[in-house]
This record gives C-alpha cells, sequence and structure tokens, in this order.
C-alpha cells in the first residue's frame, strides 16, 4: 500500500468533488486510517495561499473582481 499524504480532488462544480471527498474520508476512518477532508476555502487547507479574509479579497481584487 503506498504512503499518501494529499489526495486532491478537481473538477466542474457540481460534479460531486465534495461527496467523493468526504465519502472517502468516511471509508479510511472505517478502515482505521486518518483522514481529514478539508474544502478548498477552509483556512488552514494545506494548499490555502490566504491568511485571513482581506488577502483573499486582495487577491481576488488582483484577478478582475470578486465573485
Amino acid at each position: 500500500m503506498r504512503t499518501t499524504n494529499l489526495v486532491l480532488i478537481e473538477g466542474l462544480p457540481g460534479s460531486g468533488k465534495s461527496m467523493s471527498g468526504q465519502r472517502l474520508t468516511l471509508q479510511l476512518d472505517r478502515l482505521g486510517v486518518p483522514a481529514r477532508w478539508w474544502h478548498e476555502e477552509h483556512p488552514g487547507h494545506p494548499l490555502y495561499p490566504f491568511s485571513d479574509e482581506a488577502s483573499l479579497n486582495g487577491s481576488l481584487l488582483t484577478m478582475g473582481g470578486l465573485w
């Protein structure tokens, strides 16, 4: 079995990424494998580059505006 520290799931909006991640986390938990599901916008996410809402909004503004 591979030792994996991070699994990324990507896809179109509404394609089931969050559901897949949550189900994977539950299955790993059932198998006794420690896992945590992170939504992409949660602070503390391993790939979340913003320290606070102000830095997020500043980056969005430089990309053309808030969503």
